[in-house]
């Protein structure tokens, strides 16, 4: 039957007594009120919440893997000033989305909010779902291979040389690991990203200081805030996090024509090495290889999770399957669908580089897109949030920041599908375009032919949603 759900819905009634934590009451209250029953446990405390948060967004990673990139599409001016740009942005999406899951604090996340912003268009919400799962695996999977990638190169830097096929078996290794790791529970996930915060944190200061002090030359401001280079014949603004690190790494660059023509696996390891030199080098590799690692698992969690939300209201087939939890309440099969899609795509990198490429880019186009899909939402139809707005709010300003994000959603996404050299040829494309394309093209066919027959929006777990009035929450406090 339609919208039919192998879960039963529920009735449930806050637990009374002394080993009740009034918070956690609360929240269940909250997910009860908008027609959810909790059925994940809640291990996970804020400042873990916080730091799977800090280590997702790699403020090391990020910007170590895609240097190169930067630096030969606008030099240090385009790498600076470009990670100023984009963070102002990336903050308003930030405030965008935190008001839209203040009020719906769900497992599904944006494809959740896409469906209760609009559930007049049933297909808007299958399609964002859908992409931004496949969105997270591409995402885990690009950490992961970089991560093969930073191994490979501290390895070349020792005198090591890695075949694609042996870099590919150590990026097999790290899925199946994250694979084990995702399936132990948000505890453990959430005390490998709290390792993992403060590895950053602390490797950061590493790699400053390491930078600064042994640089045989440090180059002068005007080389690192206005000098402009183009080795590609395009300009393409940065994505690049942390200022601090970057204004290291910018003062440190020995040569940017060695970082450019590098023969290591990834070309920020070059500017380690020229700076740094050969022993040290390898030790700021490992810094950067363990925040990369850490921060890609954490991908997974999110796929999983989504997975089994869009498998609870038919929008994912095989239900029973991708609803189906272990022991530790995770949702199992999501997880190692995203280890066995994982190693496919690294596979890849044995026989194409620029295919591998060209899918891991649509990873950053997916989730962009995914993350535009509820704010336009609220964009065209600011009246979604009535009656459910949350404690989180923007009040005036909140259409003005939504639209400016949706500007920056859109403009980004057209400039990751543009040729990043000139003369553009059949090695140097940007086949982002064909990858992202052909996502959305499956998708499209898992809708035609099965989503529309089977899916009619989200499926409630909870009968009798609890009107959670602050009279209530006070009563049931003092209960507790």
């Amino acid at each position: 039957m339609k919208g039919e759900s192998s879960t039963n819905p529920v009735t449930v009634e806050l637990g009374h007594g002394p080993n009740i934590d009034p918070i956690a009451a609360r929240d269940e209250a909250r997910l009860n009120e908008i027609g959810y029953a909790q059925e994940f446990k809640r291990e996970m405390s804020a400042a873990g919440i916080v730091t799977i948060s800090f280590t997702a967004i790699g403020i090391l990673t990020g910007m170590s893997s895609a240097f190169q990139s930067g630096l030969t599409a606008g030099g240090p001016l385009g790498l600076f000033w470009g990670w100023n740009v984009c963070s102002f942005f990336m903050f308003l999406i930030a405030l965008s989305m935190a008001e839209i899951c203040s009020a719906f604090p769900t497992a599904g996340g944006l494809y959740y909010w896409v469906c209760r912003l609009r559930p007049q268009s049933k297909w808007l919400g299958f399609y964002t779902g859908n992409v931004y799962a496949w969105a997270m695996v591409f995402t885990g999977t690009s950490g992961l291979l970089s991560a093969a990638l930073y191994m490979a190169s501290a390895l070349e830097v020792a005198g090591y040389t890695l075949t694609r096929v042996e870099i590919a078996a150590i990026a097999w290794g790290f899925c199946i690991l994250s694979g084990f790791v995702n399936s132990g529970g948000s505890k453990l996930v959430g005390r490998i990203a709290t390792f993992a915060s403060w590895w950053t944190l602390g490797g950061t200061v590493v790699l400053v200081v390491t930078l600064l002090v042994k640089a045989p030359v440090k180059n002068d401001a005007h080389f690192v805030f206005f000098d402009f280079e183009n080795y590609t014949g395009s300009i393409a603004g940065s994505w690049l996090v942390g200022v601090v690190y970057l204004l290291a790494l910018l003062f440190s660059i020995q040569s940017i024509t060695s970082i450019v023509n590098t023969g290591y696996s990834l070309p920020i390891c070059q500017l380690f090495y020229d700076a740094a030199g050969p022993h040290l080098s390898i030790l700021l590799i490992v810094v950067v290889l363990v925040a990369q690692a850490s921060a890609a698992m954490t991908a997974w969690t999110a796929s999983s999770r989504l997975f089994f939300a869009l498998s609870r209201d038919q929008a994912f087939p095989h239900k029973k399957i991708f609803m189906a939890q272990n022991r530790y309440d995770v949702p199992y099969y999501g997880v190692w669908l995203s280890v066995v899609v994982g190693c496919a795509i690294c596979a890849c990198y044995i026989g194409s580089v620029v295919a591998f490429n060209a899918i891991l880019s649509a990873a950053a186009i997916s989730v962009l897109l995914a993350y535009g899909m509820p704010i336009m939402c609220r964009v065209l139809y600011p009246s979604g949030l009535d009656g459910y707005h949350g404690p989180f709010r923007l009040g005036k300003f909140s259409w003005a920041i939504n639209v400016a994000s949706l500007v920056f959603i859109v403009v980004m996404s057209i400039f990751f599908v543009l040729p990043t050299s000139h003369p553009t040829t059949a090695l140097n494309m940007n086949y982002a375009i064909v990858a992202i394309g052909g996502l959305i093209v499956l998708v499209s066919l898992q809708w035609i032919f099965w989503g529309r027959k089977v899916y009619d929006g989200v499926i409630h777990t909870f009968v009798e949603p609890l009107a959670l009035t602050p009279q209530a929450v006070e009563d049931d406090t003092k209960h507790l």
